[in-house]
């Protein structure tokens, strides 16, 4: 179980490396890093953990398989600094590659937050959740309206809308700007302190229960698609 000092470590490290992106740095401060990184991992062990015990769907995972590297893919970006500034672990059938939909933390200094669902699924996806939500909209609603679920989130996360209804959905349906989402995923923001707090880990847990019926709703579609 990782503990509150931990925990500000790892914010203090993402903090200094936000103004020091350099492998100079990065190097000279490899032993923090290292430490870090074992925080992560024992944070991940502890999350897969909890989730399992609530949503068993997720299989058997371990932290490498869910804790995205620290190293940025740069070959195609301007913004050529090698080293994120933030630490994401993605909780889901198959992993942090998978397209599952799943629950995912995100630590950064001022930006932190937990949540998940589905992001950014390819066309055959999408289009199948988007047929969910048409085809199953009382129980869709229901997830929405449940009072555990709205406890946490506001509404799905504006991460990237088509102007126009998806070709082949009714324009009048009830949620019509909900099917313009191209992903279908919640987010609820926490604070530096909230994350050093001791009850950081079952703060998360209880977020990510509340979660666990959305990703059950679009699961069914997504391995159909993906067992097809």
């Amino acid at each position: 179980m990782v503990n509150s000092s931990e925990l500000a470590s790892l914010l203090d490290f993402f903090r200094e490396i936000k103004g020091n992106n350099n492998r100079e740095w990065f190097v000279q401060n490899r032993q923090w890093y290292e430490k870090v990184k074992e925080t992560l991992e024992n944070l991940t062990k502890e999350l897969i953990r909890n989730v399992h015990s609530f949503d068993p769907s997720i299989g058997n995972l371990k932290p490498l398989d869910c804790l995205f590297r620290i190293h940025r893919d740069i070959r195609f970006r301007q913004d050529k600094s090698p080293y994120k500034t933030f630490a994401g672990i993605y909780i889901a059938r198959g992993g942090k590659k998978s397209h599952y939909a799943g629950y995912y933390l995100h630590l950064e200094p001022t930006a932190c937050m937990a949540g998940g669902g589905l992001y950014n699924p390819p066309t055959d996806i999408l289009k199948a959740a988007r047929q969910e939500i048409l085809y199953n909209h009382d129980a869709f609603e229901q997830i929405l309206r449940n009072s555990t679920f709205r406890k946490y989130f506001e509404g799905f996360s504006d991460m990237g809308r088509t102007k126009r209804p998806p070709k082949g959905f009714p324009e009048n349906f009830a949620d019509i700007e909900i099917l313009k989402n191209k992903h279908f995923t919640v987010a609820r923001l926490l604070s530096d302190e909230e994350i050093i707090e001791s009850d950081f880990p079952d703060k998360v847990l209880e977020i990510f229960k509340a979660l666990q019926p959305l990703n059950h709703f679009f699961n069914g579609p997504v391995e159909d698609i993906i067992l097809s």
